[in-house]
């Protein structure tokens, strides 16, 4: 390493520093949104269970028991997050996890440049574009679960490379442990799509010499890395075919599409709100990647053209013909949110910019004014020069022809999204929804509003910076280190509205209990018992000190869930009254069906419901009200596990007429132990879900979990002393593992050492 290099690390070290101070200090946090709903909790819970020397196989706080490993984003099998979390504190670990992803993605970024023949300054840019541009910086990639997957990227291009230079295996297997890490990472969504990214990479890299065994060498890493995530794939696979996910609709591919409107996110990114995209490269990382663009290009160029106008296609989803021809012709639509490849667009960008930075300089410190310099020059400014009129314009056509315009906007907000896959709610809601939205665009092309203004006067000052950089005859050195100190501004600007707006301090989290007097009460019952909330916009949840998954910082148990993979029969189960969100269509609990369900919630061992609307039902007894959140006592709460006397099956918990409450002795994640003296014979039920890979055993002797009232578990008993023991088994998928990790060290071992055993070169023919 180059002293330039060790000292643009330490910049870009340094620049990390600065951006995320408050993530240092443990000030604040990325805890908004998601964070809150799901990564935080699981991360602690997480934390929890590998401190007590297991792995998070399953959890009882949500969705009466649900296999959170396989869920996969809690990154069970991910190094780095064993790492961090088995040996920091929860607040330390969760922040400083994610700032050490963000300088190791731009480390392997920025030596992938340099090996790419571009300049430390020129890859100093690009690298401060791919941190704090939208790839990192945007909505896509602030989150822990997005940062484990997409980081690795520039690594497995290099191993691509060093496997088409060196021809040798080593270099494939280390690039199918890369893609392992990527599996691994907890976003198997994206970790696919950069793995297909890859693969188009090598396929084009091969292309040019055409040897099988470099060929044959990619195709055993790619077999090494299936091999090698076994122990997640499979059993993500499994409670991937009881979700919703499994035959869903085509429909549903389209969902989460970039809207052509998006590309002026490449100017004004704070109007993500309403155009749904963010494409942001910085205005004058926009320029250079222009003069990639209209200079002669290297093959490796090329390829980051050819892949950002690609990619940018299967972005725009429904609004591309080549997307809709993928999804057409495979009928699949288990992922959705097509706007996800927009990463790689904006990953290919970042490298053509570092490429233009350096063509531009080359040219100008020979002196020439180069034809492609004037034409870049000139397609920013043709780009630039609408986008700063756009505020006015786009304001002046939407209030002059509001009368028309807001009644063609609501009748087709109407007719496209309601009732179709991913969209849950009333015709009202979409039609009242398109009207606070016009008038919320309105609003955003104002210049009153700081944001715009901000990234309108940024687009003047680009203007001029351009074409000062174009004429001008100044030193290549201060011109660049103008370009620095410009486009670190654009993208710290940028930063308020892509990285800041997640921020917030850990005492909204994770608060004493003592600071909630409804939190307190929950605390403070030693009995066991599920908790239910009752209210209608996604936003008030954090009205309530516990609700899905936030529930679990607290060791509180909740039937409601919000993941992907949400069981599809828990979700019909609980239709209309019980909260289950599969990122596909979530559902209410509907007020009025409280009534009607209080039985079943009681025999769900529901002791608690909270609620933003009053109730005066029999059977619910209110206790206390805080911040406009009441809580009531189920009065017909029953134990989680009971017996009905004389029977054999159950179908419905409708059926349950006289039952007997079961005490549970000991009351694990994985493992539960129940002693119960039965008056004679029938059946215990325990109202944990029904799923595989749980076993039970009475008094030593294992038997068979029947399925009971469609979703949880029953086992028939004799009359006497009865001790039953229910335990989780993952260890098919711990075979699959230690036979992975047997296989992998094999390999390793033979890479380190078969070179001392290999036959010595023969030295050819000395000449006199």
């Amino acid at each position: 390493m180059k002293k330039k290099d060790l000292f643009v690390i330490l910049l870009i070290a340094f620049s990390i520093f600065v951006v995320f101070f408050d993530l240092f200090t443990l000030d604040q946090s990325f805890l908004s949104g998601d964070h809150r709903e799901q990564q935080y909790p699981w991360a602690k819970f997480y934390q929890e269970q590998i401190q007590e020397g297991t792995l998070p196989w399953w959890t009882t706080h949500n969705q009466c028991g649900f296999p959170i490993l396989a869920e996969g984003q809690v990154g069970a099998f991910y190094p780095l997050n064993y790492i961090f979390f088995r040996n920091l504190p929860a607040k330390r670990a969760y922040n400083y996890e994610i700032l050490f992803h963000y300088f190791l993605g731009a480390l392997l970024f920025y030596f992938y440049l340099r090996r790419r023949n571009v300049s430390e300054w020129g890859s100093f840019f690009a690298t401060l574009i791919y941190l704090y541009g939208s790839a990192q910086g945007g909505y896509f990639y602030y989150n822990l679960i997005s940062q484990r997957t997409v980081i690795w990227l520039p690594l497995s291009l290099l191993l691509i490379d060093s496997l088409i230079e060196t021809k040798s295996f080593a270099s494939a297997f280390f690039l199918s442990l890369v893609f392992t890490l990527q599996m691994f990472g907890g976003y198997l969504q994206v970790a696919i799509y950069s793995i297909l990214f890859s693969c188009f990479y090598f396929t084009l890299s091969w292309l040019s010499d055409r040897q099988g065994k470099v060929l044959v060498y990619f195709g055993l890493g790619g077999a090494l890395a299936i091999l090698f995530s076994l122990v997640q794939l499979l059993p993500t696979v499994e409670l991937a075919m009881f979700s919703s996910r499994a035959g869903a609709a085509k429909e549903l591919a389209y969902v989460g599409s970039m809207t052509p409107a998006g590309f002026l996110t490449l100017f004004y990114p704070s109007w993500d709100g309403f155009l749904r995209s963010e494409f942001y490269v910085g205005l004058l990382g926009l320029f250079f990647v222009l003069v990639s663009l209209f200079s002669p290009k290297e093959t490796s160029e090329r390829f980051f053209a050819v892949s950002a106008i690609l990619f940018l296609l299967l972005a725009l989803g429904k609004y591309s013909p080549l997307y809709r021809v993928l999804v057409e012709s495979t009928g699949f639509g288990g992922f959705r949110t097509p706007i996800k490849f927009l990463f790689f667009v904006t990953f290919c960008c970042a490298v053509l910019a570092g490429f233009g930075f350096d063509k531009f300089f080359a040219a100008a410190e020979s002196g020439v004014h180069s034809r492609f310099k004037k034409k870049s020059g000139f397609l920013f400014l043709l780009l630039a020069i609408p986008a700063a009129l756009i505020p006015f314009c786009g304001q002046f056509i939407l209030k002059f022809f509001e009368e028309r315009l807001l009644p063609f906007f609501q009748e087709y907000v109407v007719k496209h999204f309601y009732g179709k896959a991913g969209h849950p709610h009333s015709a009202e809601y979409y039609y009242e929804k398109a009207g606070s939205f016009y008038r919320g665009v309105i609003r955003n092309l104002d210049l009153s509003d700081s944001y715009t203004l901000t990234e309108w006067l940024l687009v003047l000052a680009a203007i001029f910076f351009v074409v000062w950089l174009v004429r001008t005859r100044m030193k290549r050195r201060l011109m660049q280190f103008a370009c620095f100190v410009f486009i670190f501004l654009d993208l710290f600007l940028y930063g308020f509205t892509s990285i800041k707006p997640n921020y917030e301090k850990f005492d909204t989290i994770d608060f004493p209990a003592e600071y909630s007097v409804i939190l307190g009460l929950l605390k403070r019952d030693p009995m066991l018992y599920r908790v239910m909330e009752v209210y209608r916009d996604p936003a008030e949840n954090r009205l309530f000190p516990v609700f899905p998954n936030f529930n679990m910082l607290y060791k509180i148990d909740d039937i409601g869930l919000y993941t992907p993979l949400a069981m599809r029969e828990y979700k019909e189960f609980f239709r209309g009254w019980g909260y289950v969100n599969d990122s596909i269509s979530f559902q209410w609990v509907r007020p009025e069906k409280v009534e009607e369900k209080l039985p079943d919630l009681g025999l769900l061992n529901v002791k608690y419901v909270l609620s933003e609307f009053p109730f005066d039902y029999p059977g619910l007894r209110f206790i206390t009200e805080e911040k406009g959140v009441r809580l009531y006592a189920n009065e017909m709460n029953a134990s989680r596990a009971f017996f009905l006397p004389g029977v054999s099956v159950l179908e419905s918990l409708d059926d349950v007429k006289d039952y007997r409450n079961v005490w549970i002795e000991k009351y694990g994640q994985q493992k539960l132990t129940i002693e119960y003296d039965a008056p004679e014979d029938g059946l215990l039920v325990l109202t944990d879900i029904f799923y595989p890979n749980w076993r039970v055993s009475v008094n030593g002797e294992e038997k068979t979990i029947l399925r009971v009232a469609k979703l949880f578990r029953g086992v028939p008993l004799k009359q006497g002393k009865n001790k039953i023991v229910f335990i989780y088994d993952p260890g098919k998928f711990i075979r699959v593992g230690m036979i992975a990790l047997g296989v992998g060290i094999v390999i390793l071992i033979w890479i380190v050492v078969s070179p001392y055993f290999a036959p010595p070169k023969k030295k050819g023919p000395v000449r006199a």
